[in-house]
């Protein structure tokens, strides 16, 4: 009769073990909040007027397996002014600037997402929304003379971000380097002025970065 209460224990057991397994398993893929920051390098007819600048962004990542995640991301990048063109010429071009959010998708290569992993290498790809702005700042109309122009230049488009993030894990942390390229699609005609003020700038269709940036990874 003794066996009787064993066997109910050891069969309650038994049925405990496959439920108490992904919660275990779950439990250890924890989400973490990146931080980064570095240098933003202007490309396509972006770099025509501006000079590479600083990135900052914060991306926030859920889990959804050992080799998968969704990410949150908000970044911007800013470009510094361009030199002048000539010695007797005064026009510098305003700071600009590259404000972007979205989500998308982290796929975890080597040793997958687990705490168990040493070494960090992620593919990413977010989309969203980005805005593009010109500083407001008046300048001289290229070619002298009193005229004067002001350029206070906001433009939304959609964006594209795809990129690799190279790393060491820590207990509850992570080290790395993230290399990115941001694509977004302007309407061309929304920076037809741009040559007014610089010939070395033309109107930009498709704005292009590529951050380059060191980050920090804290779990919870």
């Amino acid at each position: 009769m003794r066996s009787i209460p064993r066997l109910l224990c050891l069969f309650a057991l038994a049925c405990a073990l496959p439920l108490a397994a992904p919660e275990a398993a779950e439990a250890q893929l924890e989400r973490h909040l990146e931080l980064r920051g570095g240098v933003a390098v202007p490309g396509g007819n972006l770099a025509d007027g501006y000079r590479p600048g600083r990135s900052v962004a914060a991306n926030l990542t859920f889990p959804l397996s050992d080799r998968f995640s969704l990410r949150l991301n908000k970044g911007i990048d800013v470009f510094h002014r361009g030199a002048p063109l000539m010695a007797q010429e005064s026009a510098v071009l305003p700071e600009a600037s590259i404000l972007r959010g979205g989500a998308g998708l982290a796929v975890h290569l080597l040793d997958g997402y687990g705490p168990a992993r040493r070494f960090v290498l992620d593919l990413t790809a977010d989309g969203g929304v980005a805005a593009f702005k010109s500083g407001r700042e008046m300048v001289p109309v290229y070619g002298g003379g009193a005229g004067r122009v002001y350029i206070d230049f906001v433009e939304f488009a959609p964006q594209l971000t795809a990129g690799a993030n190279i790393g060491v894990r820590l207990p509850g942390r992570h080290l790395f380097l993230g290399l990115q390229a941001l694509v977004a699609p302007l309407d061309q005609g929304a920076t037809a002025n741009f040559p007014e003020i610089s010939p070395q700038l033309r109107p930009i269709g498709t704005l292009v970065s590529f951050p380059v940036t060191l980050g920090f990874a804290a779990y919870f």
